[in-house]
């Protein structure tokens, strides 16, 4: 059940800057950011209180820089070590609250000390003199309290008052005593006048208060739900007002659950449709909700996404009609919006049996515990103060000397964790002895010492509210109280489990030590458990990515471990297949292969995808090595069509509208009919015939387009390569021209070498091609002058034995340069001739170089060794203008470039130096005809 705390507060004033107030566990973690500010321009404040205070700021109070004031609640709570002033020698006026708070100035605890000041503040409000019994405190307090509270809200506004002043060692438990003594149905021998009534959840009211009837969705739920009813009336819960008042008192839990019951009472009285009324009855959760975890359709989201709707939250201000002005988002829109936020409660209420007013086994906040000297929260902070690590320490050094290696045994105290077997085989003692003995020490330490009790706070402080994992590694980062154990995590994981009574656990997930409430066992057993039921569901279909989401934090919220969703999703999200990426995308698949990773990048993509890139998203989804071939060969397999070298994409991604697809479909249809009976098209040539036709054809349309387009039309066939014919021509895929056979045999007819225009107006005769089709060298075909192509065997000039000749000193010749030879300095190097027959051209030498694996021929006919990869070690024009302007330090003229970069890139360059200097930043002075760089 979650209680009230009582806070301690330090506030800092300076006089340029906005009040700082910060919150603290420990009066030590307080003295640090005292002692860490700039103390000579700050005054300090300690207050401590049941709410954080909104003080409004006092140039008056500015005059005690470097001092602590503290208020009267802070005076009589802290230990008697903080000496205060018993003169009130100032005020803090908060917000909204028209009486004044009392401060007094701290003479010593903190690093200075000071006498008592005279008292010459005059106090201007009435301050109830502190002459209470503890009884009549507790009465004056409950009294003016809206709503029944517990014996620790009871203490802090006690102590927040000043009504009265504690000397018990435990002062709650003396408070509690003796309310409970003035309690009607008392169980004391010796009770006292009947002054109160106490809840089941342990919180008190007056016994003449008056219980007020429940009205509304309230009295209904008393009927149905009566825990929860009185788990609502013991925080001052009947009706919608006191609900919107209180709510903040209840646990998660409860608020959740009566949220739930609010909603689905009011659901039946509004309108469904109107995103208006919903908004008004929501469950907090789901307003605090971002829109991306709503389960909703992609368009309204992004709708949401472009009006700057992040939360729920955001959209209680903004009407139906306004919604409507929204562009893409009409009366449709507005009742899937609906639809949705009604799914998302009904979706997170299946998952809650909000019948019972808690959740099984989940654990609530703790409150802060009150800082009397010799109380609970006292020894805490005194333990608080020594580290985990030398508390050990000394804990060992309270034991005999078997004891002692027992527990450093079992506690990995020399860098291993060994098990009872071996550690009574090491002492000379059955497994059951040595579990005695280490069962008896402990009890002993956490018996007489509170830092075990200290090891179960601080982490369970840590772990409220938390959304993220609690890693051991960083467990010091988070709190030092925990550092010393770096090279030895396994030990401090041992004291943990040993000291905190089993409470706090370390366990291994996904490769990681992580911090937490569940056991390893129990953990294991819900992975199985959610491992099964998710096959299940990917069997019958239906589920979305937020059902999963949902109900793996329901299973987490039932151990209490919410923030260990992270990881539990990791558990399975290698093997959970999703039709798309969306919040409401159903799970298609339970499993991993790499066709089905495949697969799936398929369906998700938002584009078509080149092969290489499929095969690397699928390797996330997979979790193993897929190879780009597999990626290559089984997107056709699984329904992929081409859309560019090697891009594959669906047939949904085709952007052209079926309408147009059908027209195209027509007209090449009777564009290939018309044609002669034998001919071969190709998608690039019928796309010339379409413009002819119709000159306005889609940007979009292509031939790797067309080809997905032409798939079904009648009276056509695909003989594959995107070449197309006639049905009644009889041909299939065997019948379809080689290109590479083509222009050899061109060349072959022709009797010599051809310009590649020609090749391919000869091929067009035959066969469609592509405009600007390349002409690829095969084992006969071979480029031997700028697009000039001839055959191997016909049209080379020299023997094989003297181009092999050729080719091994440009071999020995690239390995003692260390670089690159450009085609124009070939003949420095090598005896070359252009239409020779005793000797090979320099072009034709290269391209057999690009033949041999020993040789690399790059852009621009650069040729290198293999052996260094695709770096030619030599630099381009663009490249040494680039380093000529880093270096420059005066302006030079374009004769100067030239000459510089010829030198630099070591042959003449024929480039137009003007575009290369404009495209890297240089400036022209038409007055000095110079170049200058540009402003960096």
């Amino acid at each position: 059940m979650a209680s009230a705390s009582i806070k301690l507060y330090l506030l800092l004033l300076t006089e340029d800057d906005p009040v700082k107030i910060s919150v603290h566990r420990y009066l030590n973690t307080l003295e640090s950011e005292w002692m860490n500010c700039n103390r000579l321009n700050s005054v300090g404040i300690i207050h401590i209180s049941f709410f954080r205070p909104k003080p409004s700021k006092s140039k008056e109070l500015l005059r005690y820089k470097d001092h602590i004031l503290v208020t009267t609640a802070a005076k009589w709570a802290l230990p008697k070590i903080y000496r205060s002033s018993k003169a009130i020698i100032s005020e803090l006026n908060l917000i909204n609250q028209t009486i004044p708070i009392p401060l007094h100035l701290l003479l010593g605890g903190v690093g200075y000390e000071l006498d008592e000041p005279s008292p010459h503040f005059g106090i201007t409000t009435e301050i109830i003199p502190n002459n209470m019994t503890i009884i009549e405190a507790a009465r004056e307090v409950i009294a003016n309290s809206d709503r029944p509270i517990n014996k620790e809200e009871i203490y802090a506004r006690i102590i927040e008052r000043g009504l009265y002043q504690f000397s018990h060692k435990k002062p709650v438990s003396a408070l509690d005593v003796e309310i409970n003594r003035h309690t009607v149905g008392t169980n004391y021998s010796k009770p006292g006048p009947p002054l109160f009534k106490k809840f089941s959840d342990n919180r008190y009211t007056l016994i003449d208060s008056v219980l007020y009837e429940f009205e509304g969705w309230l009295n209904s739920l008393s009927k149905e739900n009566p825990e929860l009813a009185e788990v609502a009336r013991s925080h001052g819960i009947y009706n919608e007002i006191s609900y919107k008042i209180n709510r903040q008192y209840l646990s998660n839990n409860q608020q959740n659950q009566l949220d739930i019951f609010r909603f689905h009472y009011y659901l039946p009285e509004i309108d469904r449709a109107d995103p208006q009324s919903l908004i008004r009855i929501l469950p907090k959760f789901l307003l605090k909700s971002v829109v991306g975890a709503i389960d909703m359709p992609v368009r309204v989201r992004n709708v949401l996404y472009a009006a700057g709707i992040k939360k729920v939250l955001d959209l209680s201000d903004i009407s139906s009609s306004k919604m409507l002005m929204w562009p893409n988002f009409g009366k449709t829109s507005l009742h899937d919006l609906s639809r949705s936020l009604v799914s998302a409660v009904e979706c997170f209420s299946s998952s809650i049996d909000y019948s019972k007013p808690e959740f099984p086994n989940l654990p609530d906040r703790k409150p802060d515990l009150p800082l009397e000297d010799d109380s609970i929260g006292y020894q805490l902070e005194l333990a608080s103060s020594i580290p985990l690590k030398a508390h050990f320490q000394d804990a060992l050094d309270s034991l005999n000397e078997k004891n002692r290696r027992i527990i450093e045994c079992r506690t990995g105290y020399n860098g291993q964790v060994m098990t009872l077997e071996d550690v009574g085989g090491l002492v000379g003692m059955t497994r059951e002895r040595v579990r005695q003995i280490q069962e008896g020490c402990v009890k002993q330490i956490i018996t007489f010492k509170h830092w075990g009790d200290c090891i179960t706070y601080k982490i369970e402080q840590l772990l409220i509210d938390r959304t993220t994992p609690l890693y051991l590694e960083i467990l010091e980062v988070e709190d030092p109280w925990f550092k010393g154990f770096m090279e030895n995590y396994s030990h401090l994981a041992s004291i943990i489990g040993l000291f905190s009574k089993n409470e706090i656990c370390v366990i291994n997930i996904n490769g990681a030590n992580v911090v937490t409430r569940i056991k390893a066992g129990d953990w294991d057993n819900l992975v199985a458990t959610l491992r099964k039921s998710l096959k299940d569901k990917a069997e019958e279909g239906g589920w979305t990515r937020q059902d999963i989401d949902i109900t793996l934090w329901a299973k987490l919220s039932q151990n209490g471990v919410e923030e260990l969703l992270p990881l539990l999703w990791e558990k399975f999200v290698g093997s959970l297949q999703f039709e798309s990426e969306d919040s409401n995308a159903k799970l298609i698949g339970f499993g991993k292969s790499a066709e089905a990773a495949i697969s799936i990048v398929l369906a998700k993509a938002e584009k078509p995808l080149h092969y290489s890139e499929i095969a690397k998203r699928a390797i996330k989804i997979y979790g193993k090595p897929i190879d780009e071939r597999l990626a290559h060969n089984a997107s056709p397999r699984l329904g992929a069509r081409l859309y560019g070298r090697g891009v594959y994409g669906l047939p949904h991604h085709n952007p052209i509208p079926d309408s147009i697809c059908k027209s195209l479909q027509s007209i090449v249809s009777k564009i290939i009919q018309n044609g002669p009976l034998n001919k071969q098209w190709h998608c690039a040539e019928i796309i010339s015939q379409i413009k002819k036709q119709l000159p306005a054809i889609p940007k979009e349309l292509n031939h790797y387009i067309l080809n997905i387009i032409l798939e079904n039309v009648e009276n056509i066939s695909y003989l594959n390569r995107m070449i197309w014919v006639r049905s009644d021509s009889g041909q299939s895929a065997d019948d379809r021209i080689d290109i590479a056979n083509a222009f050899t045999r061109i060349l072959e007819d022709n009797g010599s070498p051809l310009k590649g225009s020609e090749l391919r107006d000869r091929l067009s005769h035959i066969r469609g091609v592509i405009k600007n089709q390349q002409i690829q060298p095969n084992d006969r075909v071979i480029q031997i002058g700028p697009d000039y192509w001839g055959l191997i065997d016909r049209d080379i000039g020299g023997s094989k034995s003297t181009i092999e000749e050729k080719l091994n000193s440009l071999h020995e010749i690239l390995n003692k340069r260390q670089k690159g030879i450009h085609i124009s300095e070939v003949e420095t190097y090598i005896e070359v001739k252009d239409n020779s027959s005793e000797l090979p051209s320099a072009y034709a030498l290269l391209n057999l170089a690009q033949r041999d694996e020993r040789f690399y021929l790059g852009r621009s006919m650069y040729v290198g060794l293999s052996e260094w990869g695709s770096d030619i070690r030599r630099i381009s024009v663009t490249q040494a203008v680039r380093e000529l302007l880093k270096d420059m330090t005066k302006p030079l003229t374009i004769e100067e470039i030239g000459m510089l970069v010829e030198d630099m890139v070591e042959m003449p360059i024929d480039t137009a130096l003007g575009n290369v200097l404009i495209h890297e930043g240089a400036i022209y002075d038409q007055g000095s005809h110079t170049w200058s760089k540009g402003q960096v």
